[in-house]
């Protein structure tokens, strides 16, 4: 899926989670038919995605599931283009793409005129601004959902918008340079959306410029030496194509293409094996890890598009593995990882705990598990308390099955930051003592910065002052890794401490305490590298400081 930083995006970071404790079904099994979703707002549309990223091509509640998601698709596009959200509109364009996997787009799709008359809309727009990505994206849409005849109006469409973008490229007097712009627009609609029109123009482009750049080859020129180049990577392309559009066929068709290519005839044949290997996942899986990216990939020198095309080209290899060989744990694991990048949280930890179903001796497993069932604790804490301890109870036994089988190396997040985050869903609901046992839990196995400003807070509130400035001392007395998090506990600390001791009638150590804890506070804002927002925050933090103290003026400041 595309990266995205919409509303629409951020739904699935904070809002899906699907009935704790359904994710132990074999993958093998026949699903029962389930009917299509209700789907009234955001939180509807991320709990069903995760659920329809669960079925299978073969499951028959796919099709109408899916049609729900577009139906509710269709019209947050509509209502977006009416409140002048063109970008969020094609936000949900894009997740309407992506509701067909690149096999079912090869297999043929049913016609889905409500999703083309929106893709006209933003075609529109787009063409009217001269955003020519946009437009081809818009546009292969409409030529996959549409009628016969919005069909071939794409494509004459399609053709008009290849022509101005070469008429106005930088390069238009280059014959060799002058489709750059025009393949790197047509390259960003195929990586989110590789269906056979795109994919097929795409690969006509490489195989084009690929011809071109053989005959040109020989020039001792600067134009020959990148000739010589872009005949060396072209079958690189091609695969990377193909494969994102998960024809595997296809790839070993256009690798043949180029004719006395030891790199093409090489990849054809660890593709070929790949498909055909019918006795393990293994062939997948070697193939996909060499497009599997790093992890500091995304700091480094990669756009955007690249990783997600990686990604693209990893998840549709891992699902099928997953397919031909449902009891590999591998090709579970590396399934989970590419829904994870898409942002399925409960749909990646179906497929972990379908690894560790079938094999409990990969750490990786237990360490991705416990983020995932971390943060799905903290987004049910927020919407249904009462299935966020039914999940805690479910992480103890889990925590307590890594500790047994992984005694030297503590899987993190551990049950200490499980127990603060119920206790604080708890304290926010009025149960203090509920709380309060939680984070003696947490606190008894391993001292938690959190936990212990909590369990301060509510000792401060109950009047047990001297209880709340022994956990802000233990909190002062934690060691941190990274100087701006010692800083911010730190600073929370003496603010703590200040309170109690007015609150006791001490006002010198209220002032001293204060004015330490303003003085980290500086440290942290002149901080360098911190983050806008982060200054922000610590700017506010310390006006209510200010204002604590008694200087109006320097908090209004």
């Amino acid at each position: 899926m595309h990266p995205r930083t919409v509303a629409l995006a951020l739904v699935l970071s904070v809002s899906a989670t699907l009935e704790v404790g359904c994710a132990h079904r074999r993958q093998a099994e026949i699903a029962a038919p389930r009917e299509p979703p209700t789907v009234r707002d955001l939180d509807d549309f991320a709990i069903a995605l995760n659920e329809f990223a669960l079925m299978t091509e073969l499951d028959p509640s796919r099709a109408p599931f899916r049609d729900a998601l577009i139906n509710f698709l269709v019209h947050y596009i509509d209502a977006n283009l009416e409140g002048e959200d063109h970008q969020e509109a094609l936000t949900a364009l894009q997740f309407a793409a992506a509701l067909y996997t690149p096999s079912e787009l090869q297999s043929g799709t049913t016609p889905q005129p409500e999703l083309a008359r929106s893709a006209r809309k933003l075609y529109k727009l787009a063409a009217r601004h001269g955003n020519e990505q946009p437009a081809f994206f818009a546009l292969a849409i409409i030529q996959q959902f549409g009628g016969e005849a919005e069909r071939k109006q794409a494509i004459e469409d399609w053709k008009e918008i290849e022509d101005w973008v070469l008429r106005n490229a930088f390069y238009a007097d280059e014959p060799l340079l002058r489709h750059e712009e025009l393949q790197a627009s047509m390259y960003e609609t195929a990586v989110i959306f590789p269906a056979p029109f795109v994919v097929k123009r795409l690969s006509d482009l490489y195989l084009a410029r690929y011809q071109a750049a053989v005959r040109a080859s020989d020039d001792s020129s600067a134009l020959g030496m990148e000739a010589r180049r872009r005949a060396e990577y072209t079958s690189y392309l091609l695969a990377r194509l193909y494969l994102r559009a998960d024809d595997l066929d296809g790839a070993v068709v256009a690798l043949k293409q180029m004719k006395d290519d030891v790199i093409s005839r090489r990849g054809a044949e660890l593709i070929v094996l790949a498909r055909d290997d019918d006795k393990s996942a293994e062939a997948l899986l070697t193939l996909a890890a060499q497009f599997k990216p790093e992890e500091d990939d995304a700091t480094a020198e990669h756009m955007p598009s690249q990783l997600t095309e990686s990604w693209g080209i990893v998840e549709n290899l891992a699902r099928r593995a997953v397919r031909k060989f449902p009891n590999d744990a591998s090709a579970h694991l590396l399934y989970a990882e590419a829904l994870r990048q898409s942002g399925l949280v409960e749909a990646a930890i179906h497929h972990f705990e379908q690894a560790l179903d079938r094999r409990e001796d990969i750490f990786e497993v237990w360490q991705q598990l416990a983020v995932l069932k971390q943060t799905q604790l903290a987004r049910l804490g927020e919407r249904d308390p009462k299935a966020a301890i039914k999940l805690l109870g479910q992480l103890e036994t889990f925590h307590k099955r890594a500790a047994q089988l992984w005694r030297d190396r503590p899987i993190e997040p551990g049950l200490p930051v499980a127990y603060y985050t119920v206790a604080l869903m708890l304290y926010n609901a009025g149960e203090v003592d509920r709380a309060r046992a939680l984070l003696d839990k947490s606190l008894a196995l391993e001292p938690q910065p959190g936990a212990l400003e909590l369990l301060a807070t509510i000792e401060y509130k109950s009047g047990r002052f001297d209880q709340a400035a022994g956990h802000y001392q233990a909190l002062l007395g934690l060691p941190f890794e990274h100087q701006l998090h010692r800083l911010r506990w730190e600073t929370s600390a003496r603010a703590g401490l200040s309170r109690i001791a007015r609150s006791k009638g001490d006002s010198a150590e209220s002032e001293r305490q204060l004015r330490t804890a303003l003085s980290e506070l500086n440290t942290m804002i002149a901080f360098p590298g911190l983050s806008d927002d982060e200054r922000s925050e610590r700017l506010i933090e310390r006006g209510k400081l200010m204002f604590y103290a008694g200087d109006l003026e320097q908090s209004l400041a």
